[in-house]
């Protein structure tokens, strides 16, 4: 093999990408990326530097958004925060673009915390679901580029108006597979559930919202209107008693120590017994040995 061939051919794939409209930028970094390995990182700067101010002067922000990112991951840029935000406005079509690169804060912040604010804020579109650390489940109802903000529908607290800068702090995406996701698209599925299976409700919960205490549970459930407060005591007591056959869920003997999904089946090893032996309290002693009487 001949590794000058080898490159010239690398070039010339490389400078034929150009022709192509959008240019194809992950394609294009693949090269890049191979020019560094076997040609060094000068010379891969330098068609870094060449794919950049195309994707500038043809306004291509998506694609040069992806260069940075890349530049970031896994080669440097010669750019500073205050460069990319330049680049990236020069290459932005529209005036919510230009807002939300501001809205980014290159230079104030960690720059790819500014490229996942960027993310967040061009993912924000009417109809997008969200969920807020203090209001919860929402959608987007409308976003202002002139006054920079994101007008939410929360439940409860309908038509709320947020600056991008604030949204950025407190807003996420809602996945699909999100508890408050599945309500919105199936509520009457999420009532069967609760009245049904009230251990896969429980589950739902532990994906959505992480491992919590049967008290932060309690709240986080009866509080979004999961389940009605007068009811909780006898919708856990069912789901408890389905959810000790579950060897992948973990119910603590104290109230004070968190409900956990396991990835591999619990096993009563000797770490299992040392917690066992710190238990004082009877009537947490006798549930343990009961479990591990129904497990073994």
């Amino acid at each position: 093999m001949n590794p000058a061939n080898d490159h010239a051919q690398t070039e010339e794939r490389f400078l034929a990408l150009f022709e192509a409209s959008p240019l194809p930028v992950q394609d294009m970094l693949a090269l890049i990326r191979t020019c560094a390995a076997t040609q060094g990182e000068d010379k891969a700067a330098g068609w870094s530097d060449m794919l950049m101010q195309e994707l500038v002067d043809k306004q291509e922000c998506s694609g040069l958004l992806t260069l940075f990112k890349a530049q970031a991951e896994r080669f440097a840029g010669t750019l500073t925060p205050a460069g990319i935000r330049d680049k990236l406005k020069k290459a932005s079509k529209d005036r919510l673009k230009s807002a939300i690169i501001d809205a980014a804060a290159f230079g104030e912040t960690d720059v790819r915390e500014s490229f996942r604010r960027i993310d967040l804020l061009m993912a924000l579109t009417p109809g997008t679901l969200v969920i807020d650390a203090a209001w919860g489940f929402g959608c987007v109802k409308s976003i202002d580029d002139f006054y920079k903000r994101v007008t939410f529908d929360f439940t409860g607290k309908p038509n709320h108006p947020m600056p991008f800068t604030s949204a950025c702090e407190t807003i996420a995406l809602a996945k699909p597979d999100h508890l408050f996701t599945l309500r919105h698209n199936n509520p009457a599925e999420i009532e069967r559930l609760t009245s049904e299976q009230p251990d896969r409700l429980v589950r739902l919960a532990l994906e959505s919202f992480g491992e919590m205490t049967a008290a932060k549970l309690e709240s986080t459930l009866t509080g979004h209107g999961f389940v009605q407060a007068s009811e909780w005591k006898a919708f856990w007591d069912a789901a408890r008693k389905a959810l000790k056959q579950d060897p992948l869920v973990e119910i603590p003997a104290k109230r004070t120590e968190p409900l956990r999904l396991l990835s591999e089946q619990k096993t009563y090893d000797s770490r299992w017994f040392a917690d066992l032996a710190g238990l004082t309290d009877p009537a947490l002693i006798l549930e343990s040995i009961a479990e591990l009487e129904d497990n073994r």
